[in-house]
């Protein structure tokens, strides 16, 4: 039993000690980086619509703005759908003159 006991921890201590200087590799099969790589592709292209998708949307509402005879200044808000009017800006004084 005590032998046992013995070569049970040594085996542990050996096997806890075999490839510890080697880093551990995470690889998937073949199958797994073809999924992945069929992942990646739909991102990529659900980023292309996206991007076309916007640029639509800033076109209409620039066409908006026109047909409503607007300032170009004028701002659409994508996030609320709303039109704002132009921030003024505040110019400062010139310190040169009195």
């Amino acid at each position: 039993m005590k032998l046992r006991l013995i070569i049970g921890v040594f085996g542990a201590m050996a096997v806890g000690t075999v490839g510890a200087d080697e880093p551990v590799k995470y690889e998937p099969t073949e199958i797994q980086s073809l999924r992945l790589q069929v992942r990646l592709k739909d991102v990529q292209l659900a980023q292309e619509r996206y991007q076309v998708a916007v640029k639509d949307l800033l076109n209409e509402a620039a066409a908006i703005k026109v047909e409503q005879k607007w300032p170009k200044e004028v701002f659409f808000d994508a996030a609320t759908m709303t039109f704002q009017p132009p921030k003024t800006v505040i110019k400062a004084a010139d310190p040169k003159k009195p």
